[in-house]
């Protein structure tokens, strides 16, 4: 994963020497996770820390079994000199990554390189009481953590994405009419039954940070991204940063209307782009809605496979929508400018919808232009909400490492 990138610091005058300390430390981790294996001097280079620093700070890391050396290696360019890289110990730590929407609710234990060690699906048949669903997922995952039988102490925390829009500060999720939710306290609640910090995110923000810094986003700084399932849901990365907007809503584009109906009536992004545009688009007998969203999603799953099957009227039904996604890309593309546009979600699973909205784009931008930006990711939810994890407890916080030395590793 080695990119070239440089990793500057730019440290405070006032700051105390502990807290140079810890930034230093981050830094090194951040490489070393982002990019390793890194040789030492490699990493020196990218964060501009002095070579004895770096092997200081290194060793501590390796004494606490969170970093691994390998092999030596011929140094290039430099005949008769040799370096030993550094990379991340995969058994040094572990998150917990949990996805909770309409379609799947899935917890998942993994190292510190998003390599799962246990996994367990609940298909909930009824959202009407969070604290339930959430007393459900918390007793998955503590099975799972049993199971593995993976130290507690060196599980660093989890991340949820978790439908609709959420206040990550607090971890509430304000509201998600997929699942009938309002200003649910999830940060809280898990963080209690599990006995660890829980981090919550969007589905949109927490695969749009994921692909970012990790996947096919990586390196590019303004991103939007679109969420396609039973609705369409936004994530806007803007120089960096994750626009939030007024009560966290920045990025629900659901209620968007660009359409228009025989009869003149005005159609959201959800009633024709999204999964419920899709069964819209079927005539299933009834106007879909946010108001029955598990028998919305089920239908969905039987409209996706019966277009693989070869039924026309799945298959119109999903180009349908997949072309109507892209007025909605060309709409905020051409106000926000962004370096890169990514399509996540359930209907990217369709052949059908993804053809749609390639052929649409293609319209707008020709792919040797360079305006040819669309990626189409293949990130599940629960694999962002691992890579969540590990961004937010391995290198946007500062790691205990006294508490590591006292557990030992798996």
């Amino acid at each position: 994963m080695n990119t070239g990138n440089t990793a500057v610091s730019i440290v405070a005058l006032d700051f105390s020497r502990q807290d140079v300390k810890l930034i230093n430390r981050r830094l090194v981790l951040s490489e070393i996770i982002l990019n390793g294996p890194l040789a030492r001097t490699e990493i020196s280079q990218r964060t501009g820390l002095t070579n004895a620093s770096v092997s200081r700070i290194s060793r501590e890391f390796i004494e606490a079994g969170l970093v691994t050396e390998g092999e030596s290696l011929p140094a290039p360019n430099r005949p008769g000199r040799r370096f030993v890289t550094l990379d991340v110990n995969p058994k040094g730590g572990y998150v917990l990554g949990i996805s909770i929407n309409a379609f799947q609710q899935t917890i998942t234990l993994a190292d510190v390189k998003n390599r799962a060690v246990a996994r367990r699906e609940l298909s909930l048949a009824d959202f009407a009481d969070p604290n339930d669903v959430l007393a459900r997922v918390a007793e998955a995952a503590l099975d799972i953590i049993r199971e593995a039988e993976v130290p507690k102490g060196r599980i660093f925390g989890g991340s949820i994405a978790v439908a609709g829009a959420v206040n990550p500060d607090a971890g509430t999720v304000l509201h998600a009419s997929s699942m009938g939710w309002k200003n649910v306290e999830i940060g809280s609640f898990l963080s209690q039954a599990l006995e660890m910090p829980i981090h919550v995110e969007s589905i949109p923000n927490a695969v749009n940070l994921a692909e970012t810094r990790f996947g096919i986003g990586r390196g590019h700084h303004s991103v939007v991204l679109f969420n396609a399932s039973l609705g369409i849901g936004g994530s806007l990365l803007l120089d960096n940063r994750l626009l939030r907007g007024k009560d966290f809503s920045a990025g629900l584009v659901y209620d968007v209307g660009l359409w228009r109906d025989a009869k003149g009536q005005r159609l959201t992004v959800n009633e024709v782009a999204g999964g419920w545009g899709v069964l819209r688009h079927m005539d299933v007998g009834r106007r879909p809605s946010p108001d029955a969203p598990l028998p919305s999603a089920a239908s969905l799953i039987e409209a996706m496979d019966a277009a693989n099957g070869g039924n026309d009227s799945a298959r119109t039904a999903l180009t349908k929508a997949g072309q109507s996604l892209a007025d909605l890309v060309e709409t905020v593309t051409e106000i926000l400018h962004p370096e890169m546009v990514i399509v996540s979600g359930p209907l990217v699973n369709s052949p059908q919808y993804v053809e749609g909205l390639r052929a649409a784009i293609d319209g707008i931008w020709p792919r040797d232009s360079e305006l040819d930006r669309l990626r189409i990711s293949a990130m599940t939810s629960q694999a962002a909400a691992r890579w969540l994890a590990i961004n937010e407890f391995l290198l946007c916080r500062d790691i205990d490492l006294s508490q590591l030395d006292r557990t030992q590793v798996a």
